[in-house]
């Protein structure tokens, strides 16, 4: 059977266990087997204290000076951080007081001396053994207010903005300083919007282009202004801006200058021939042959006869005539192959509006010297419709065309500033067709 100890807790401090009776269960009380014969090596009345226990697992040994040191710690209380940290003085926090600084006194005049200077009037010295700053001056003592206050004794400039309208003269504001400085110098008051609006009132010239309706208010002072000949018939259509004269009935008299092609057909500038003299189309100055317009009309390609072909490109230009019927300015030009033989057409880009009149035509290759193009008859001067010029009347002289400086092959001139007449015998004046698009 087991035995029960009752223990017997006497005191808090320390703490003491008596083992005050042993009863045995379920024996009945006699003193067999299993009874206790010591507690903690005790007998008889036993008396434990704190001494004779030891640690356990989980609670330990609570000795006397550990009770008066838990005794000390506030309830709640948290370690406190290291001495470092709360030593340094940057974790402070608060104030404190100066008498608590060993050199205040000292570090306070010295900051002192460092920083008050004197200027002008007055000065100012530091004397470090005393800690005194001396600051004096040499000024003397002012004059009267009345004096002090007298105009006529200040000295120096006074600021515009310190100064009042007076009754005469007025302040002077910088936005009207900035006003009268835009103004010219004997500039006199406008007229009124209503006046200087007014275009009756206006002088001087004005552009066309600033005039809304100019080109349809000439179209029709234009139409007004016309007055029908004989023959002749005015139609002035208002809605495609044209006017349109026409001549009806026999004029007599006359000829017809030239025959005007229908559309895709070619316009001859004469009548042809192998080329029989040199044809100096690698140069920049090269012969230049006439072709006459007879109407209004527009071109779509450019095209030449190649009598001999040779391995090199040709331009085929066009230009105008000027006042005197002399080549003058370029109106296009289309680039071909003259390596084979036969008749070689430049499509331009897009067709070129003609006015009827006279035009002049020339070929420039990009090298070579063998390639040929059908040209103007010697024999026929230059053709039915356009006189020639001639050097003298005497003897067996031909008729002369214009040689004309057309530039490079890759960049023609877009005027021709220089040019001569030579004989026709002399040269072979290539003929260019123009298409009638």
């Amino acid at each position: 059977m087991s035995e029960t100890i009752v223990i017997r807790v006497e005191d808090d401090n320390p703490i003491r266990v008596t083992v005050t009776d042993v009863v045995r269960i379920g024996d009945g009380g006699g003193g067999g087997g299993g009874a206790v014969d010591s507690v903690n090596g005790q007998t008889g009345v036993v008396v434990l204290d704190q001494d004779d226990v030891v640690d356990g697992t989980t609670y330990k040994q609570y000795s006397g000076a550990e009770k008066t040191k838990l005794a000390g710690v506030a309830t709640g209380a948290t370690a406190n951080s290291s001495d470092a940290t709360l030593l340094a003085r940057g974790n402070h926090t608060g104030t404190q007081a100066s008498t608590t600084i060993s050199d205040f006194a000292e570090a306070v005049q010295d900051q002192i001396g460092a920083n008050v200077a004197g200027t002008g009037l007055v000065s100012a010295s530091y004397n470090d053994t005393s800690g005194v700053t001396t600051v004096s001056t040499t000024a003397t003592a002012n004059s009267s207010d009345a004096t002090l206050l007298a105009r006529a004794n200040h000295t120096g400039t006074q600021s515009a903005d310190t100064l009042t309208d007076g009754t005469t003269n007025k302040a002077f504001l910088a936005t009207e300083r900035t006003k009268l400085s835009g103004i010219a110098t004997g500039a006199t008051a406008n007229s009124s919007d209503a006046t200087l609006l007014a275009r009756a009132n206006h002088t001087g010239t004005q552009t066309s282009s600033t005039i809304s309706d100019f080109d349809e208010a000439a179209r029709d002072a234009i139409g007004a202004a016309l007055v029908a000949g004989s023959n002749v018939t005015i139609t002035p259509n208002d809605g495609a801006d044209t006017i349109t004269i026409s001549a009806t009935g026999g004029g007599g008299g006359g000829f017809v200058p030239a025959l005007s092609p229908k559309s895709g057909h070619y316009i001859q500038p004469a009548a042809g021939e192998t080329a029989a003299g040199v044809s100096a189309y690698a140069t920049n100055t090269v012969q230049m042959s006439p072709v006459v317009i007879p109407v209004s009309l527009s071109v779509d390609a450019l095209a030449v006869n190649v009598s001999t072909g040779e391995a090199i490109d040709l331009r085929l230009l066009l230009y105008s005539s000027d006042s005197d019927g002399h080549p003058s300015t370029l109106v296009t030009s289309v680039t071909v192959n003259a390596t084979s033989t036969g008749n070689v057409v430049g499509t331009l880009g897009s067709p070129v509006a003609l006015s009827a009149g006279l035009y002049w035509t020339a070929v420039r290759s990009n090298g070579g010297s063998t390639v040929r193009v059908t040209s103007m008859i010697v024999q026929q001067a230059i053709s039915p419709i356009l006189s020639g010029v001639r050097s003298s009347l005497s003897g067996n002289a031909r008729a002369m065309l214009p040689e004309g400086d057309v530039g490079t092959y890759a960049s023609p001139s877009a005027t021709i500033s220089s040019w001569t007449y030579n004989n026709l015998g002399t040269a072979s004046y290539p003929l260019v067709f123009l298409r009638r698009g």
